[in-house]
């Protein structure tokens, strides 16, 4: 599969958390609950998997770059993407299995995130996409910790924003891999630079 196909389905999957959210998100007593259904599992198995296409399609770019950081950061987050798409299965199947499994599984979703900024870092620092494209991936791993902020401080407004950031940055880094060239470079090696 080539870059082009793997950016177009992340952009079919980037807002599917936002629209999750606001499907199975409810506020009981001032306080936000998630209520998981099959649905829920459903719409969260083609969001990690829109996911899933944009970090294969980054490492096809060579985004993360060849350095061992870069090399060791992509199987890491697809290793906790994949995770939390069996815990997607898991909640599609059993909603609100109480299950040592089923919690350990769940916690993939913010791991995956908290590793996506390792991605972010990754990217910027290898410096092979160019302008914006450089920081979209940070911006997608620094998902977690800005809805953690913008809950406590912006309440109900905090969740309207974080859902928006969401669907935005995934979208763009649907984009990214879309609009990328597919590199001939083997992420193992360093890129090579030659003069006309």
């Amino acid at each position: 599969m080539n870059t082009k196909s793997l950016g177009i389905m992340a952009l079919v999957g980037a807002p599917f958390l936002c629209i999750n959210t606001y499907i199975h998100v409810q506020n009981h007593g001032g306080q936000l609950v998630y209520h998981t259904t099959p649905l829920s599992g459903f719409l969260g198995i083609l969001y990690i998997s829109g996911w899933l296409c944009s970090i294969i399609g980054l490492r096809r770019l060579g985004a993360t770059g060849a350095d061992r950081f870069g090399r060791i950061i992509s199987p890491i987050i697809l290793s906790t993407l994949t995770l939390a798409n069996i815990w997607n299965v898991y909640e599609m199947v059993l909603p609100e299995h109480n299950s040592i499994l089923y919690r350990l599984l769940d916690a993939f979703w913010p791991i995956s995130n908290l590793v996506m900024i390792g991605v972010g870092i990754a990217v910027v620092r290898a410096g092979r996409l160019s302008g914006w494209k450089r920081y979209v991936p940070l911006a997608c791993g620094l998902w977690l910790p800005v809805t953690a902020l913008l809950s406590i401080t912006l309440k109900d407004a905090g969740f309207h924003i974080a859902n928006g950031y969401s669907a935005i940055t995934w979208t763009l880094l649907a984009i990214v891999v879309l609009t990328g060239s597919e590199s001939m470079i083997d992420p193992k090696e360093p890129a090579v630079v030659t003069n006309p």
